[in-house]
């Protein structure tokens, strides 16, 4: 994928004083919340209200890979792609870049639940292609 593409769209986010710890690098928990905005990014640019779906979409699991460390006041940029969805479940491929460094690689499972019955429901055929539309 060209880095241009990849970017164009990304989430972008400053690391702030809050964000770092002693040695001024960024706590791996903040890099988890930007993972997150940048998920929320992803769905608004694709016109999912996931605020006002019949449906909650549950993190079932995070796989990241930490390769080079975000600084005090570095500019980030937060990709995400659909990578992959079965019946059940689907996942984002995100991507943590500072200019055109990539810092971080991550695969979050998702899964989708019914509110009423807390049970995990196929994916629906429209609701995957309104995330895909990216």
């Amino acid at each position: 994928m060209n880095m241009g593409n990849e970017l164009k769209g990304a989430y972008s986010v400053r690391v702030e004083f809050e964000d770092v710890d002693s040695y001024k690098i960024a706590h791996h928990t903040k890099l988890l919340a930007y993972l997150e905005r940048g998920r929320t990014h992803y769905f608004r640019k694709n016109n999912v209200d996931l605020g006002n779906l019949p449906f909650a979409v549950l993190v079932q699991k995070v796989e990241m890979r930490f390769i080079r460390p975000a600084s005090l006041f570095d500019q980030l940029h937060v990709t995400a792609r659909i990578k992959q969805y079965e019946s059940y479940k689907f996942i984002v491929e995100q991507k943590i870049y500072r200019d055109s460094r990539l810092l971080l690689k991550a695969n979050v499972t998702h899964a989708l639940q019914d509110f009423d019955s807390l049970e995990t429901i196929p994916l629906e055929d429209s609701f995957i292609q309104q995330i895909r539309n990216n």
